[in-house]
């Protein structure tokens, strides 16, 4: 059921559901019958210590009894097996320097395990449901959870360069042109790839074109052999001996001119199938081929069993690969994902509304403000290229273009005079301004907390206050809603008693949180899909292009995915779609048309717009030319909303906000470093009554989350093991921030109990955006020369008195040497003045 919303967007008619492998009860038992939390109340500290001693008896003997639960043991195991390895030094020594060191690891995992649902291995997993009138979260038994284990990305990754730098599948693999090849400045320039340890960077290399280049590339572009691309070289030009020309083609591989097709597919199959198929047909690799088909088959038949497989049967699988030339690393061999199925898993129409009106509250919210790094570049395209279409890899070259996200500061790798130089950090942008908005905040934050108060209750007056003075851009043609349903029990949420808490709305598209999970699951492929087509439908005169990147292998366990799109920009990354369904980079186009960055395929004739649907975070990454794929997909919408407190951010305290029955942020506390540093200085009994004299100066609820970027650890202020662990983890940074763990966030159950619960509500726009403006017209002539073009450019700043002479004196002898020796053919020069006086001369040849 998808009823249309006020503000021309309904739900997709799905969600997600993501629950943790244990119910949140498991917590609650386990910290069951505890004492020391009342005995540090009395103040008593040998009652104290004798409470803190039973009570880490009592959780020991209960968390070891857990932990050698098969599902338990499967789940950590696969998340760290040198934790694994090590928990019989626990149990025998628990109290040890070493031992205490494991029991903070497995105290984070086991709250993990039971407290945290973002999916992780075995640790939480993915339900599809559906809208419905009334809301039923009812999950199977774990005996009916599905895993989907496959080897890590970044094995498969490092196994097929292996293998193809062996010599005898070298001259059996075919080879392309590397996908980031172009041409800028009358030079080739690519982005070759170099591992430091193990991570994988990137950097700009420049080639001189020759015709011996340029015609193996250009006979490799359908895939050769070495031998054929060097018997070729040689064929055409007797001056060149086949063994010549086998060298040549060997440098090209090397340097990265050349790259193999063996990888594993970023979209498409999943990477070990796609890496069987390519051995398959090489006679060299049969033995690779035997071994990597036995695994897969292993791995297959894993999947069928639930939860609780013995790690030994991993290691196992592991030690038959040991003989292949890839490194054999427990912790970078298998990627797990895991899917929950449902008895009834439905979303009523109470929370949908609730979770709509937040979408237009944080809208409403929202500043008026577009992507900083696109409007530099727009306002650099403009002053560069004016109304001009330029092909995107020469504006985005760093040496000939304006690139995309730069910085002034130099680097060694442009000048090795630079080399071991120290540069300031170039200044940051001021990111709040303080004004109207930010007043009446701190105004309402203040009468909060003088009343003592936990929660800051909006009403029209602050909405009218805090909204943005100008409209901000439209929500994306599709969107996700990341939120967490708060009831009692299903019951409550059928009588409106229930609240929704809003962590993020994410987009475009709907679906990027979902597909890396479309291979575990067909059922969520299939709404992925029909979410993915109704956003394109509302665009129908454009192309919504998938990027296919891969980044480091790693990386590409959240990468990968099925084809989803009807066609995908390639750029170091294989790509599954078919060959006439991929756009090389060079084939894009780029202008600016009023204040829209305008990218076009030159072959297709139409508008493209990037799209990624995965949850990398690009901003990181370290090719441009990726971020601004990446980046424009932000273009003229509003993404990444969220509730935001500006410059108060850094407050000691700020409480929870509520429009309704939406919780807008969670209540949060900042601990400073001289806090955590007097946590970290005491000891045993002492600590554990720090903390709960800390504990009641705050007002902190028994459970709250500690944050680590974006993830949040559960942390049980009862539990002296919960303590510890917590301590040990902050005590050393400059703050903490602590956040309330609601505790009626566990209105999805099973027969094991209640679980703590996320949602990803995809949504979709029902009225069409406005139509793209029509395609600028191809320049007759072209009208922009890179420097090493047949234009010499030069600036001759002088004032205007001394111009003629300079012109006589200097210009005019260099203009006729030029001539006369045929350097040049045609020459001119023009008299500017913007901003300051000078001679524009202009050599042709």
């Amino acid at each position: 059921m998808t009823v249309p919303t006020p503000n021309g967007f309904v739900p997709s008619g799905f969600f997600a559901l993501r629950t943790p492998l244990l119910p949140f009860d498991e917590l609650l038992a386990w910290s069951e019958g505890l004492s020391a939390r009342e005995a540090a109340r009395q103040g008593d500290m040998d009652r104290l210590e004798a409470a803190l001693a039973e009570d880490r008896a009592l959780l020991r003997a209960r968390l070891q009894a857990a932990l050698a639960r098969p599902e338990i043991r499967e789940a950590l195991f696969l998340a760290s097996p040198s934790l694994d390895e090590s928990h019989d030094s626990w149990k025998q020594a628990p109290g040890s320097e070493r031992g205490q060191k494991v029991e903070r690891a497995l105290v984070r995992y086991w709250f993990r395990l039971a407290g945290r649902a973002t999916p992780f291995g075995l640790f939480a997993g993915c339900s599809v449901g559906h809208l419905g009138e009334t809301t039923r979260f009812a999950l199977t038994g774990r005996q009916r959870y599905q895993r989907h284990a496959r080897l890590d990305m970044d094995y498969v990754c490092t196994l097929a360069e292996r293998l193809a730098a062996l010599p005898e599948l070298r001259e059996a693999l075919l080879y392309r042109p590397n996908t980031s090849l172009y041409r800028a400045g009358g030079r080739l320039r690519y982005a070759e790839s170099r591992l430091q340890g193990r991570a994988r960077t990137y950097h700009l290399v420049a080639v001189e074109p020759t015709d011996y280049l340029e015609a193996t590339l250009d006979r490799a572009r359908s895939g050769a052999s070495p031998r054929a691309l060097a018997q070729a070289l040689a064929d055409a030009d007797s001056d060149v001996s086949l063994e010549e020309a086998e060298a040549y083609v060997a440098e090209l591989i090397s340097s990265q001119l050349l790259v193999p097709e063996l990888a594993p597919a970023v979209t498409g199959p999943e990477p070990i199938h796609d890496l069987l198929t390519q051995l398959r047909s090489l006679a060299p690799a049969a033995g690779v081929h035997q071994r990597l088909e036995q695994a897969r088959r292993v791995l297959e038949e894993l999947n069928q069993h639930p939860p609780g497989v013995d790690p030994e049967r991993y290691r196992a699988l592991a030690r038959g690969l040991e003989a292949l030339p890839a490194p054999v690393e427990l912790s970078r061999m298998f990627q797990v994902d895991m899917v929950k199925p449902a008895h009834e898993l439905k979303l009523g129409t109470g929370p949908v509304e609730e979770l709509t009106r937040a979408v237009r509250l944080l809208h409403r919210l929202h500043p008026a403000q577009e992507p900083l790094h696109l409007r530099h570049f727009r306002e650099a395209f403009q002053q560069r290229y004016g109304e001009r279409e330029v092909p995107l890899v020469e504006v985005l070259d760093e040496e000939a273009g304006i690139g995309f996200d730069q910085t002034d500061v130099p680097t060694a790798e442009a000048s090795p005079l630079l080399e071991g130089l120290a540069f300031p950090a170039p200044a940051a942008e001021e990111r709040v301004a303080w004004g109207a908005r930010q007043q009446h905040l701190q105004r309402r934050l203040a009468e909060t907390l003088r009343t003592g108060a936990r929660e800051l209750v909006l009403d029209e007056r602050d909405l009218k206050a805090l909204e943005s003075k100008d409209s901000p851009p439209p929500l994306p043609d599709s969107f996700a809603v990341m939120a967490t349903l708060l009831a009692p029990s299903e019951e409550a949420v059928g009588a409106g008693d229930f609240q929704v808490l809003i962590d993020a709305v994410v987009g475009p598209s709907g679906a990027n949180l979902l597909g890396r999970f479309c291979h575990a699951d067909p059922e969520l492929h299939r709404h992925v899909e029909a979410h993915l087509r109704a956003e394109e439908a509302l665009r129908p005169d454009v192309i919504h292009a998938e990027v296919v990147h891969q980044p480091e292998g790693r990386v590409g366990n959240i990468l990968s995915r099925p084809v989803l799109r009807g066609h995908e920009l390639v750029f170091l990354g294989r790509s599954g779609a078919e060959p006439e369904r991929q756009l090389p980079i060079t084939d894009l186009r780029v202008s600016v048309r009023g204040r829209r960055i305008v990218l076009r395929s030159e072959r297709l004739g139409r508008e493209v717009l990037p799209r990624l649907t995965n949850a990398h975070n690009f901003a990181r990454a370290h090719l441009r030319l990726y971020r601004f794929l990446a980046t424009l997909q932000q273009q003229g919408t509003t993404g990444g909303m969220k509730w935001r407190w500006g410059a108060l951010e850094t407050s000691p305290f700020l409480p929870r906000v509520v429009a309704g029955r939406v919780i807008l942020q969670r209540a949060r506390w900042r601990l400073p470093a001289k806090a955590l540093e007097a946590l970290g200085e005491v000891h045993e009994g002492a600590r554990f009554q720090a903390v709960q004299r800390l504990r009641d100066e705050l007002g902190l609820p028994r459970f709250v989350g500690v944050t680590d970027a974006d993830n949040v650890l559960p942390v049980d202020l009862d539990n002296v093991l919960s303590v510890e662990t917590f301590v040990h983890l902050v005590k050393d940074r400059d703050h903490a921030e602590l956040v309330e763990f609601p505790d009626e966030a566990r209105c999805a159950h099973g027969p094991e109990g209640r679980f703590v619960n996320e949602l990803v509500v995809p949504f979709v726009r029902t009225d069409r955006p406005a139509a793209a403006e029509p395609r600028p017209r191809s320049a007759s002539l072209p009208r922009s020369f890179a420097p090493g073009s047949e234009w010499l450019y030069a600036k001759l700043y002088t004032g205007t008195a001394t111009a003629d002479r300079v012109l006589c004196e200097a210009v005019a002898p260099l203009m006729r040497e030029a001539l006369a020796s045929g350097d040049a053919d045609h020459g001119f020069f023009i008299r500017y003045g913007d901003p300051d006086w000078h001679v524009r001369l202009r050599l042709h040849g």
